[in-house]
């Protein structure tokens, strides 16, 4: 079984307030967000259900049409194709975890994030 070091991985930069690592499995994605104050995630959908774990911070998810205030600690379920978006009101990383795998994320499409 491998064992990954997120610290050791390189961080994508998807945007000025964005650093993301991923990991890929046979049926699942686990992602690391770094999210400065400010940072967005614009409002999208994907097939993938999702997790979040918040580990530091604050962020506001809108869950179809519904709003959340979620600080370390707090875990989010969005399922498949649900409409989502995030905003950090802090400094915050999040743990994602989503199946199946991102494969938008391998063929480049998540402009969303960008």
């Amino acid at each position: 079984m491998p064992l990954y070091r997120l610290s050791n991985m390189r961080g994508e930069e998807v945007n000025a307030l964005t650093i993301r690592r991923y990991i890929n499995g046979e049926r699942m994605t686990l992602a690391q967000f770094m999210f400065k104050r400010g940072a967005r995630v614009k409002k999208h959908t994907h097939i993938n259900e999702q997790f979040s774990v918040i580990v530091t911070g604050k962020l506001r998810f809108r869950v179809n049409n519904e709003e959340y205030i979620a600080e370390a600690g707090d875990v989010v379920h969005i399922p498949s194709n649900m409409e989502h978006e995030v905003e950090a009101l802090e400094d915050s990383i999040v743990i994602d975890v989503y199946s199946p795998i991102r494969e938008d994320w391998l063929k480049g499409e998540d402009k969303y994030l960008r």
